[in-house]
């Protein structure tokens, strides 16, 4: 070993706990002095499925809050984020948006305002059969409509 230098190899180290079995409580020792927690693999495993949980569950909370007050559509019961995702934007995509309705509505009252016109033209064309008659003697003959 290379303790003299200040140097030290994984390989070293290994070579040294295989031979002396209490390096182990002083590898940690040393650990915890430099500020670091030592786990082991089970702990490890345990300590990041649970951060990585945490964090997951902080992530589609967010999503869940943001789908909502975007849509004002409410998350059902258990129902899980890319479901309730999925369900808001299908109904927003088939929902017609503020502007189609608008249009809708507009056209609606164009075909309204035509037929109402149409019944107007259809009411009135026999009254205007006699006027039209009227003018056209009195603008062949020289006369003024007036007298």
């Amino acid at each position: 070993m290379a303790l003299t230098d200040n140097s030290l190899t994984v390989e070293e180290f290994e070579t040294a706990y295989a031979a002396n079995p209490a390096l182990k409580d002083v590898a940690l020792n040393i650990a915890k002095k430099l500020g670091y927690t030592p786990y082991t693999a089970a702990e490890f495993e345990t300590a990041l499925g649970t951060k990585i949980g945490e964090k997951t569950s902080e992530l589609y909370t967010g999503l869940d809050n943001d789908i909502f007050s975007a849509s004002g559509i409410a998350k059902e019961g258990t129902e899980k984020t890319y479901d309730y995702a999925k369900r808001v934007i299908g109904g927003l995509k088939s929902a017609p948006t503020t502007l189609q309705t608008k249009i809708a509505e507009l056209e609606r009252e164009r075909q309204e305002a035509e037929e109402e016109y149409v019944r107007h033209i259809v009411h009135l064309a026999p009254m205007m059969d006699g006027t039209v008659s009227r003018f056209s003697y009195l603008s062949t003959s020289g006369r003024r409509a007036d007298r």
